[in-house]
């Protein structure tokens, strides 16, 4: 199994149990059979990206949350082709449904500071999950 799936893996579990989820809940879901996630997160069962989508749904995510919460910042230095990729659609990204701005009192912090101490809280977060499953 690949660096990779292995991550995912250990992220949609960590997910799962973080927000109350056993397997059992999430193949009830689904319609899948007993230890069916079992098999997958084993690498019995090969990891498709139609299973993320699955899964986080079944949690109450949305695919792209599940992805973020995988991969919170962007690789540096990006590769080629992202650099590529980036110039040849001008650094377009799709619009983003921005939260209301809070009133100004002085102290708010502001989007990119509340951002950033979400991402720090997830990654210590998980990170301690991830280590109590080895």
């Amino acid at each position: 199994m690949s660096q990779e799936n292995d991550h995912m893996l250990t992220m949609l579990k960590t997910a799962m149990r973080v927000l109350g989820y056993t397997n059992r809940d999430v193949e009830r879901k689904l319609g899948l059979s007993s230890s069916y996630l079992s098999r997958l997160f084993s690498g019995l069962i090969e990891l498709k990206f139609q299973h993320i989508i699955d899964i986080a749904r079944a949690i109450g995510m949305e695919p792209e949350e599940m992805l973020y919460f995988a991969y919170p910042q962007p690789k540096y230095p990006p590769s080629e082709a992202a650099v590529r990729m980036r110039s040849l659609v001008g650094g377009a990204q799709p619009l983003v449904a921005q939260a209301p701005a809070p009133a100004a009192s002085g102290s708010a912090p502001t989007q990119r500071e509340i951002e950033e101490m979400m991402t720090k809280t997830i990654r210590k977060l998980f990170g301690e999950l991830a280590r109590t499953d080895r």
